[in-house]
């Protein structure tokens, strides 16, 4: 496992960034907590997809800001992962992995119950590569692969708490 360390602040631009993708999960949140406190848990759920796929995205910019010091395009989860520096990958796949909440482990547990395997990282980044374009016209029928994010979104974080624990993008 790549050890993160807390030895760097956030750039001003990359900062910037996070604060909008954390807007973005915000909504993405309220949206669920909406579905269920009305009782009906898929209310929103292409919108509340596209919405945290676009978050996701956007912590994924951020870093490229961060690490690469230059501006990522584009909203293939797929291209934007693999465009981080190597270090930076498997520290978020470590993440992804040993550091994944009990609710996370949880679920892998439930779907191993049925011989299901959850996807791994790179399987979850592969299959929602174009989560944020397809779910914002689900309507045309055409989804990604997997659907779900939620997790690799808890993983980025992670990291970033980690690595950069100033964290002052969350104010």
């Amino acid at each position: 496992m790549t050890e993160v360390t807390g030895d760097a602040s956030l750039k001003p631009q990359a900062r910037r960034i996070l604060r909008m993708a954390e807007q973005f999960v915000d909504m993405a949140r309220l949206s669920n907590i909406d579905s269920q406190v009305n009782g009906n848990p898929l209310k929103h759920i292409f919108a509340q997809g596209a919405v945290l796929a676009f978050g996701i995205e956007l912590m994924l910019k951020a870093l490229h800001e961060q690490t690469l010091n230059k501006r990522a395009h584009g909203h293939d989860l797929w291209k934007l992962y693999k465009g981080l520096p190597v270090q930076v990958r498997e520290a978020l796949q470590a993440e992804y992995v040993d550091g994944a909440p009990e609710y996370d482990r949880n679920m892998d547990v439930l779907l191993a119950s049925f011989e299901i395997s959850p996807p791994q990282m790179e399987e979850m980044l592969k299959g929602s590569r174009d989560a944020f374009s397809l779910l914002r016209y689900a309507h045309e029928g055409k989804l990604p692969e997997v659907i779900g994010p939620g997790r690799l979104m808890n993983a980025i974080r992670r990291y970033l708490f980690k690595a950069y624990p100033d964290a002052d993008w969350l104010s």
